[in-house]
C-alpha cells in the first residue's frame, strides 16, 4: 500500500474565538476529510488512516480544543463550542464540499456541525458514536456532588515514556492498538520532560464541570437535520447497538450501520487499514 510519508504534512493553526486550533493539513487534491478525535486523543491519533487516505482526500486532523497543540480555555468544550471551532477551520481552510468521520465523544460535536452544515458536509462516518452526551459526562448521576466523589480522573502522568508504553500494552482497551498507531501515540501526542517525566498533550481544563453537566446534545434527537449520507460504525458486542445505536441510524435520514465483530471502541487505531478502506468505499459514490 502506498502510504503517505510524514513529512507531506502541514500544521495550520486557526483562530477560532479565543483560542488557535490546531489542524495537521495533510495536503493532496481530493474531496477535503476533517477527521475529530475523541476524550483523551490527539488529531496524531489518526496518523495511520491519514497515510493510507492521503492519495484520496484532502486529510486534515483537527486537535480539538483543550487537546494537544490547540489552545485551551475553560470555557467553550461543550459540543456546540467544538462545532464552532470545527467551523471557523472549515471557513479558513476555505474546505467547500467536505466529509467527516469522528470518533467516540468527537461523533457528538461533529455530527452537530454536520446537521448545521448539510450544505457543504457530503457525508459522515460516525464510529463507535456516545448518542447522549449528558449521560456520558455525568454517568447516569443526578447530583455534581455526587459525581465529584466517584469520578477520579485519569491518569495523566509517567515517570518515562517505557512506563506509558508499558502501560497502553496493558490496557484492556489500548493493548490491541496497531503498533505504527502506537508509535504515533508515544511519538507525537506526550509532552517530555527535561526529567523523562511524559504526559499525553491534554489540558485540565476541559473538565469544566458546569459546561459538561449543561450539555444537552442528544444525537437521535438532532438525528433529523443530519441529512447526508451518514454511516454508524459500531463493535458487534457494543452494549449499546441495540438499544441506542440502531435507533440513532434509524432516526437518520440517510443512515446505515454497520457492526463489526472482534474489534475494539478505538477501532480506527486498532485496524486503520480496515477504516481507512471502509471510509473510502463510503465517500467515493459522493467524492
Amino acid at each position: 500500500m502506498n502510504v503517505a510519508p510524514n513529512s507531506q504534512r502541514t500544521s495550520r493553526f486557526i483562530t477560532s474565538g479565543d483560542v488557535q486550533i490546531h489542524a495537521l493539513d495533510w495536503g493532496g487534491d481530493g474531496t477535503p476529510l476533517l477527521l475529530v478525535h475523541g476524550a483523551r486523543r490527539t488529531g496524531r491519533s489518526w496518523n495511520a488512516v491519514a497515510r493510507r487516505l492521503q492519495n484520496d482526500f484532502r486529510v486534515i486532523a483537527i486537535d480539538v480544543r483543550g487537546h494537544g497543540d490547540s489552545g485551551a480555555t475553560g470555557t467553550g468544550n461543550d459540543c456546540l463550542g467544538r462545532m464552532r471551532d470545527f467551523d471557523n477551520v472549515a471557513v479558513e481552510l476555505n474546505l467547500g464540499a467536505h466529509f467527516v468521520m469522528a470518533h467516540s465523544i468527537g461523533c457528538a460535536p461533529a455530527a452537530l456541525y454536520a446537521s448545521h452544515h448539510a450544505q457543504r458536509v457530503m457525508g459522515l462516518i460516525l464510529i463507535e458514536p456516545i448518542p447522549n452526551v449528558h449521560t456520558f459526562w455525568t454517568r447516569g448521576e443526578t447530583s455534581k456532588e455526587v459525581w465529584i466523589q466517584k469520578s477520579v480522573r485519569a491518569r495523566n502522568g509517567w515517570e518515562s515514556i517505557d512506563e506509558l508504553r508499558s502501560r497502553i500494552e496493558r490496557n484492556v482497551g489500548t493493548k490491541r492498538w496497531d503498533p505504527e498507531v502506537l508509535e504515533d501515540i508515544l511519538r507525537e501526542e506526550t509532552r517530555l520532560f527535561p526529567d523523562g517525566r511524559v504526559e499525553i498533550k491534554l489540558n485540565p481544563s476541559i473538565y469544566n464541570l458546569d459546561e459538561m453537566w449543561e450539555d444537552r446534545t442528544d444525537l437521535i434527537a438532532e438525528a433529523a437535520s443530519i441529512d447526508m449520507p451518514t454511516l454508524v460504525l459500531a463493535r458487534a458486542d457494543n452494549p449499546q447497538l441495540e438499544t441506542s445505536l440502531k435507533r440513532l441510524t434509524d432516526a437518520l435520514p440517510q443512515g446505515r450501520i454497520d457492526a463489526i465483530a472482534d474489534i475494539g471502541h478505538s477501532m480506527y487505531m486498532e485496524n486503520p487499514s480496515l477504516i481507512s478502506d471502509i471510509a473510502r468505499k463510503f465517500f467515493a459514490p459522493t467524492a
